[in-house]
């Protein structure tokens, strides 16, 4: 994160000031700024976009409520129409907003969104045969020209989601074999994805909670694939698993090593270095079968809480580090 992304203190204006050389009127103004409240209309405008875009939420909803609830009393007609006209109107919508205006966001995004229950009524009515992941796939590549038209980070958020479920749908309907066994390896690779996204965001220089939304993404799916490793796939598999997430998260603290950085992505980081380091003591512990398992189990705990109050002081420091530079 820079001084940008910081709270306008007078210290960060100051700082921003003497960087950028400017006068002294110019430090005053800014100093001003930085202290003055929203205003009585700022704060009406900020309560009506919010509610438009709940409101859009809501009827997004009400949509696939009323379909689903109602699917045996509508016919075929009128599931598909409802659906595809609404969507036409949302495109429509858009096409008149532009991608810049608030309204014309929503109404990308909510055609973005209709694609996939458009898809499933049809699919549903005329019997198409597609399995499910085939659906999400479509719903996901049909969306892709609305999210290059609005470049609007929320619908980047839903599309990444999209890719998420129809990679793992995909994996439960054409993995040979037990679906467990294999689904490790998925969540490795959608957790690598997921750090693409984290690397893709701070180069951009997209809003930082998006930044953080893939990193909680890229530690769940780690968390989930070291765990099927460890109880699901041969007692090799999972040490092998964990050397290499935790080699994955040498550059990643080499990286954010910075403490100017977001510390959420560090936090994330260490949850994972955390399960690597513990999962295949767990299946080795398992796999013993010794007769004081009791005992071993609490041994167990109290590493755990040893490892995790180490983390906790790692990140501390780190926090207290961001803080100073500040």
């Amino acid at each position: 994160m820079g001084q940008t992304s910081q709270p306008a203190t007078d210290e960060r204006i100051a700082v921003l000031a003497d960087s950028l050389q400017w006068s002294d009127p110019t430090h005053g103004r800014a100093i001003d700024l930085a202290e003055q409240s929203p205003s009585g209309a700022q704060w009406a405008d900020f309560l009506q976009r919010s509610a438009l875009a709940l409101g859009t939420v809501l009827v997004l909803a009400g949509i696939v409520d009323l379909v689903a609830f109602n699917w045996q009393d509508l016919g075929r007609f009128s599931r598909i129409s409802l659906v595809a006209g609404l969507f036409v109107a949302a495109s429509l919508a858009a096409l008149i907003r532009g991608p810049v205006d608030l309204r014309g966001r929503l109404a990308t995004a909510s055609a973005a969104f209709l694609i996939g229950p458009l898809i499933g009524v049809i699919g549903q009515t005329y019997q198409t045969g597609a399995d499910a992941w085939q659906l999400f796939a479509y719903w996901t590549a049909l969306s892709l020209p609305f999210l290059v038209a609005s470049r609007w980070v929320p619908l980047l958020l839903m599309w990444t989601v999209l890719v998420d479920i129809t990679l793992c749908t995909l994996h439960a309907q054409t993995y040979p074999g037990a679906v467990e066994t294999g689904f490790a390896y998925t969540a490795t690779g959608i957790a690598l994805l997921h750090v693409g996204a984290v690397v893709a965001a701070d180069r951009l220089g997209l809003a930082p909670w998006f930044g953080r939304t893939q990193a909680v993404g890229a530690g769940l799916f780690a968390v989930i694939a070291l765990t099927v490793f460890g109880f699901f796939e041969q007692a090799t598999a999972i040490w092998i698993a964990s050397a290499v997430a935790l080699a994955a998260m040498v550059p990643v603290q080499i990286r954010y090593r910075d403490a100017s950085r977001d510390p959420f992505v560090v936090a994330v980081s260490l949850l994972v270095v955390l399960v690597a380091l513990n999962a295949p003591v767990l299946r080795f512990l398992v796999e013993q079968n010794w007769e004081a398992w009791e005992l071993q189990m609490i041994g167990m705990g109290l590493l755990i809480l040893v490892e995790s109050g180490g983390a906790m002081a790692w990140l501390s420091g780190y926090v207290r580090r961001a803080r100073e530079q500040a």
